[in-house]
């Protein structure tokens, strides 16, 4: 369906480099998503791939409880950037060393007759493309 790719969100009046690598966003106060969510696994994945350890002081489960920290704290967080586009509230900053992108699709069981609202769902996404 997309690719997404990471950025370093931060409060739209901070200061903020034309890009910024995993290794050094890892020292910011991050607050990012709870471990068990997927989305932090492939964050988690991504500075361990930078050789960087994180620490996050703040977790939560949903990221627009992330983006409103973001706006009204000293946090930063990383997030696909598709989340804080249009959020006059937040500034984002490419990720670098490594550019990490992730492909969204959908999965659906292999059964016949599929469920009506899988169905209308796929419909949408074959009117889209």
């Amino acid at each position: 369906l997309a690719r997404e790719r990471f950025v370093l969100a931060l409060a739209a009046q901070a200061d903020r480099p034309d890009a910024i690598t995993w290794a050094e966003a890892a020292q910011l106060p991050l607050c990012l998503l709870t471990g068990e969510m997927q989305n932090r696994r492939i964050v988690d994945a991504a500075f361990a791939r930078a050789g960087a350890v994180v620490r996050s002081q703040i977790e939560t489960d949903t990221i627009p409880a992330l983006l409103d920290l973001v706006a009204s704290g000293p946090w930063a967080t990383v997030v696909a950037a598709e989340w804080a586009a249009g959020d006059a509230r937040i500034a984002t900053v490419p990720l670098v060393e490594p550019v990490v992108e992730h492909l969204v699709g959908v999965v659906v069981p292999s059964r016949d007759p599929l469920p009506i609202a899988t169905r209308a769902l796929l419909a949408e996404i074959a009117e889209e493309a």
